[in-house]
């Protein structure tokens, strides 16, 4: 008899294709294939063949079929506010948590070499915020007339002032253009509401924008429903940190680098408002298709050597271990916040700014680089005990683990309908937790 899985979950990564198979609480199967993206499709039938070929499982036996994707740029975004540390900030948070893949962000009114660079990106999703509720009007209007001009396929998001709305819904109704009506993201000073426009991103995604040729044979097996993978590995986050508490999570892939952390503590002495969940992007770290960015970005000269897209000699291995470990240092780097030096509160502690990892507990390396190749794990430890005294990074107390089966993606692809499972599965991954 057929064994059927419960859940298969399937990423379309940009250089990577994976399939996982999960029953009886546990990873039945997996398969992997190079991303085709000439025909996405293609790589999804080699991962899905191959699977079947593995464990006797093919994609059709499956109870549920999960689907994130990263083909093709992933969900490409410019975002634009009034202010740059204020609404635009605000609106790249919730950008990024949505699993984006910003190309621009401005602050104020647009202007001409604005709008011809966001003509040039032609994004799937443009985001426009701006104006705390009924504050700013004249800059927030200027705005959306602009982009409701640009002849651009994507629909775009209005995540500001409330009081203009229906205005905003007109200029875009007039310009035959849709948008999408969201609650403001800075609705006041001081505070973020990312939740709204982060859930209506993500719809969108899934519902609508076609990220990459031959998409559709993953939507058709999903059931519609395609989640980006940096979203997935967000919610895979979110969903262990309400287990174990605060946590930072380093996913190293081949063209980006994210890091992902949930800080629910507070931070003492922080001089900008914190969300709970945060997560930022390098586009230029990865250890592939990123090469050459990350090799300059460690003040190398020249080019390394190429490298294959999954390392076989020892050469390419080193290689590959060598830009992981630079890429976890500096997208940790890049992530945590700072201590503002000589300068000091009316208490006598010293300020700091941005993201404030000191209360993390638990830190955890992901993506094929840090959980696939040795030295995960020291380049984690390494990169923190490094620049603990400059960044606001988790202390000498703080558990390092590796994502052992390379499955916090995955998790994240279902763990909106059962978290029970995707917690188990995650801390099995980690070897336990304590």
């Amino acid at each position: 008899m057929t064994r059927r899985a419960e859940i298969i979950t399937v990423e379309v990564g940009s250089t990577i294709t994976k399939a996982l198979a999960f029953a009886d609480g546990k990873v039945l199967g997996r398969a992997s294939a190079l991303t085709t993206p000439a025909d996405v499709s293609v790589g999804l039938g080699q991962a899905g063949a191959r699977l079947e070929a593995a464990c006797g499982l093919a994609l059709a036996d499956a109870g549920r079929i999960y689907a994130t994707s990263s083909a093709a740029g992933g969900l490409r975004m410019t975002v634009h506010g009034l202010t740059r540390d204020l609404t635009a900030r605000a609106a790249e948070e919730a950008a990024l948590g949505a699993g984006a893949n910003i190309k621009l962000v401005t602050a104020g009114k647009l202007t001409e070499r604005d709008l011809k660079k966001i003509a040039a990106i032609r994004p799937n999703l443009v985001m426009l915020a701006g104006g705390v509720e009924h504050g700013e009007e004249a800059a927030v209007l200027a705005n959306a007339t602009a982009v409701a001009g640009l002849a651009l396929d994507g629909p775009a998001i209005f995540a500001g002032n409330a009081a203009l709305q229906e205005e905003v819904r007109a200029i875009f109704a007039r310009a035959g253009r849709e948008v999408e009506i969201v609650e403001n993201v800075y609705p006041r000073f001081d505070e973020l509401n990312v939740g709204p426009v982060r859930a209506v991103i993500q719809r969108l995604f899934a519902e609508r924008l076609v990220i990459a040729p031959g998409m559709e044979a993953l939507r058709k097996l999903a059931g519609g429903n395609v989640m980006p993978v940096p979203a997935a590995c967000l919610r895979a986050a979110e969903t262990l940190a309400a287990k174990v508490g605060d946590l930072v999570v380093v996913d190293v892939g081949g063209a980006t680098s994210d890091v992902h952390s949930v800080v629910t503590g507070p931070s003492a002495g922080n001089l900008e408002p914190q969300i709970a969940s945060r997560r930022t992007v390098e586009g230029d770290l990865g250890v592939y298709s990123s090469a050459a960015s990350t090799w300059a970005a460690m003040g190398r000269k020249g080019r390394p050597k190429p490298l294959a897209p999954l390392p076989d000699t020892e050469e390419e291995k080193a290689l590959s271990r060598e830009l992981a470990a630079a890429c976890t240092e500096l997208a940790l780097l890049r992530h945590a916040g700072r201590f503002i030096p000589s300068a000091f509160l009316p208490d006598g502690r010293v300020p700091v700014r941005g993201r404030d990892l000191r209360g993390v507990r638990l830190v955890v390396g992901t993506g094929g680089a840090l959980a696939a190749l040795d030295g995960g794990l020291e380049s984690l430890r390494a990169a923190i005990a490094k620049h603990r005294r400059e960044a606001l990074l988790p202390g000498p107390d703080a558990q390092l683990r590796l994502d052992g089966d390379y499955l916090f993606a995955a998790c994240g692809a279902f763990a909106g309908e059962f978290p029970d499972l995707a917690v188990a599965l995650m801390l099995r991954s980690l070897g336990g937790w304590k």
